[in-house]
């Protein structure tokens, strides 16, 4: 064991330099503790704190125990006579062992010293439980412990009580000094009160003196004698008190309040105690000393009493109208509480039934679902096996000279037999004799016979629907032209910023005029009518905001992107991978779409929906994906228009078969187109009547009510907004 500071590596000793236990483990000699800054253990890397001075801290009381010994066995081997002391050398050396040390010491004899040991007097034997002998430490070997030590125990052990001791002796000195310093303060009202009694002494000898020599004297010094006799009130309080002071059964009693925290009060016998005397004397000098009646006391005692029992009485009954409303909120709750048991019973079981029905409607709802959509599938298989058969061909045939001429008039457009690129709209038809509007100012009158529709251009395409949304923009001259000039003024004005409508924008002659445009009126357009758009111009669309009505005249990329927030769509070369967009449109409301006989479509199928489009145009080949469109809207398609011939249309044997098989339950106008994009469809007035019937009767079946019209026979305009 180390005998030494681990700090200041002294050795350590019983003085200063004891060793001393940290919490930690680690043992410090005094000294080092004293003088560290903080209190925390010096050694390196600990810096364990404790909370009381060095002064306080434990001894090691192992390393002190070892050290009592050794000091003690130096003093037992100390020379006792003087030929010792001179046989003896002046300094002895001895090994000490400092680690592993038993708990039972043999202290070993030394023979190289010839002196007569004494029994030693500092050492305990826990064995004999007396003073250690000579015989303890080296014949037995008994286990001493060091009378130093044992003294700390028992002192440990009587702490308290010791503490307790003084404090009550310092208690009883604080009493000693409070009494001496009222004795020493008390002396000077003592003389005062003196001081007052002789001068009331004085003046009542003078009243005497004064009446006495009056007695022989005439009426009036009489008069002014027995009127100058001073008031005795304090002589006759005197007496009466200590006439009561007298009394063998007077008593004086008082109470001492200290706050709310605590009451003293005694009784004391007057005429066995002068204190309680002079405490009364000297209340009667200091006039804080009342007389009251005994009959006073004791009736007022008695009220008092009376006033007890009854605010006893009257809280008695407090506390049992308490206790009975307790008795009754506790039954009321117990009540609540089975009440809110059985309903939250009643709840769950409800809740479990419903959670069965809503289970068992599931399971009945997914089965009709599952059902149905076996039963739609079925319906598929049988339309696209049906359709597959179908011979497809147009609905288009030729027409003669004169018959197109007599289909032209006035708002349709027309081309020079001799120019099959330059168009006009006709604007007057008088006589044979046609004015067409070839431009913005171009105007020129030519015979009707001179004058032709251009395939792809037909009789349905040419009555056109102007947007009625305002401020409208109609870009056919500025995009087609090519005046720069003219171009850059429109974006340096920014005449596009305010736009709500575009129309006949080429997107093909200036691609880049034309992103800037579409960039400058992307916040405010809400109506598009444009052609050949690219990929980049697409991008662009789905930029803008208040976009609602996108109609494309030319065919597009194939890999297009439409914006999501459309709620019209037009298109006149739609491809298959736009078509399959649609379904993803959720604001979609109208539709328009058409493909040429030469570039047809795939069979396609689309998902049903409950809230889909609401108005539907259709003009593509072959007719089995226009239906399939068809029957994916039926639960919300209130007007159809579906480009067919009278006789025969797509090939179909009977189209009002198919009509029926598509359910159109809220159909409200089914219009038939007689144009399509590329001629006039082969019409004939008695098969139309009989194809009109034959659709107005299966839709009937179907539960609609609808209007069923031809766009020749019954002379309709169609509403569209072309390039």
């Amino acid at each position: 064991m180390q005998m030494s500071c681990p700090k200041c590596s002294k050795p350590f000793d019983l003085g200063d330099k004891r060793p001393k236990a940290i919490k930690c483990g680690h043992s410090v000699c005094l000294t080092c503790l004293r003088f560290h800054p903080t209190k925390t253990c010096p050694i390196p890397g600990c810096n364990k704190r404790f909370a009381e001075s060095a002064d306080l801290l434990p001894d090691n009381a192992h390393l002190y125990c070892q050290l009592q010994i050794e000091f003690a066995l130096a003093e037992e081997r100390k020379p006792k006579t003087r030929e010792a002391q001179e046989r003896k050398p002046s300094t002895v050396e001895a090994v000490v062992q400092t680690e592993g040390l038993p708990d039972v010491v043999a202290v070993p004899r030394e023979p190289k010293v010839d002196v007569k040991v004494q029994p030693s007097n500092k050492f305990w034997c826990l064995e004999c439980d007396r003073r250690a002998s000579i015989e303890c430490i080296d014949r037995d070997l008994h286990t001493v412990r060091n009378w130093l030590g044992v003294h700390a125990t028992r002192y440990v052990q009587v702490k308290g009580q010791l503490d307790a001791l003084s404090s009550a002796e310092s208690s009883l000195d604080s009493l000693q000094e409070v009494l001496d310093t009222a004795g020493r303060e008390a002396a000077p009202e003592l003389e005062a009160w003196r001081g007052r009694l002789e001068e009331e002494r004085r003046v009542l000898l003078e009243a005497r003196s004064r009446l006495e020599a009056a007695l022989a004297g005439d009426a009036a010094a009489w008069d002014q004698a027995k009127e100058a006799t001073p008031e005795c009130a304090l002589s006759q309080e005197a007496s009466q008190l200590l006439a009561h002071l007298s009394a063998p059964s007077a008593s004086f009693s008082f109470r001492f309040q200290a706050g709310d925290s605590a009451s003293w009060s005694a009784s004391l016998a007057v005429r066995e105690d002068p204190l309680a005397r002079h405490l009364l004397c000297r209340s009667l000098l200091k006039g804080c000393l009342q007389r009251e009646a005994l009959q006073n006391q004791e009736s007022e005692r008695l009220e008092r009493e009376q006033e007890r029992l009854r605010q006893e009485s009257l809280e008695r009954e407090r506390l049992q109208r308490e206790e009975e409303r307790l008795q009754r909120e506790r039954q009321e709750q117990e009540r609540l509480e089975q009440e809110q048991k059985r309903l939250q019973q009643a709840l769950e079981e409800q809740q479990r039934l419903q959670r069965e029905r809503l289970q068992h409607e599931r399971e009945e709802r997914d089965r009709e679902a599952k059902k149905r959509e076996e039963q739609l599938e079925l319906e598929e298989m049988e339309y696209a096996a049906s359709a597959v058969q179908w011979e497809e061909k147009p609905n288009e045939e030729a027409i003669s000279r004169e018959e197109a001429t007599l289909r032209i008039r006035q708002g349709c457009k027309v081309f020079l037999r001799d120019d099959s690129v330059r168009s006009g709209d006709v604007v007057q038809l008088q006589d044979g004799r046609a004015l067409v509007l070839w431009g913005r100012r171009d105007r020129s009158e030519h015979s009707v016979t001179g004058l032709r529709t251009k395939p792809g251009l037909a009789m349905h395409y040419q009555n056109i629907k102007r947007l009625r949304c305002t401020p409208q923009f109609d870009l056919a001259e500025a995009s087609r032209g090519d005046d720069i000039h003219y171009k850059t003024r429109l974006l340096i004005s920014n005449s596009f910023e305010q736009m709500r409508s575009l129309v006949r924008l080429r997107c093909d002659v200036s691609a880049a005029w034309t992103e800037r445009v579409l960039e400058q009126a992307a916040p405010s357009v809400q109506n598009l009518v444009v052609a050949a758009p690219s990929q980049r111009h697409l991008a662009q669309m789905k930029g803008m905001p208040l976009l609602q009505r996108l109609y494309i005249t030319t065919k597009t990329e194939d890999d297009m992107s439409l914006p999501p927030q459309l709620e019209e769509l037009y298109f006149k070369e739609v491809t298959p991978k736009v078509l399959a967009q649609v379904p993803q449109l959720s604001r979609l409301k109208r539709l328009e779409i058409h493909c040429t006989f030469a570039s047809p479509l795939p069979v396609m199928t689309f998902p049903r929906v409950d809230a889909g489009l609401q108005w539907l145009r259709v003009g593509v080949y072959p007719l089995a994906t226009g239906m399939a469109l068809v029957r994916a809207h039926s639960a919300s398609l209130e007007e159809l228009e579906l480009v067919a011939a009278a006789d025969a249309p797509y090939g179909c044997p009977d189209i009002a078969h198919e009509l029926r098989r598509c359910k159109l339950k809220s159909l409200k106008r089914m219009v038939l187109l007689r144009e399509a994009r590329d001629a006039f469809c082969r019409h004939e007035a008695a098969a139309c009547r009989q194809q009109k019937v034959a659709i107005w009767n299966a839709l009937m079946e179907t539960g609609s009510l609808p209007v069923v019209l031809c766009s020749v026979c019954d002379d309709l305009v169609s509403p569209i907004v072309i390039d």
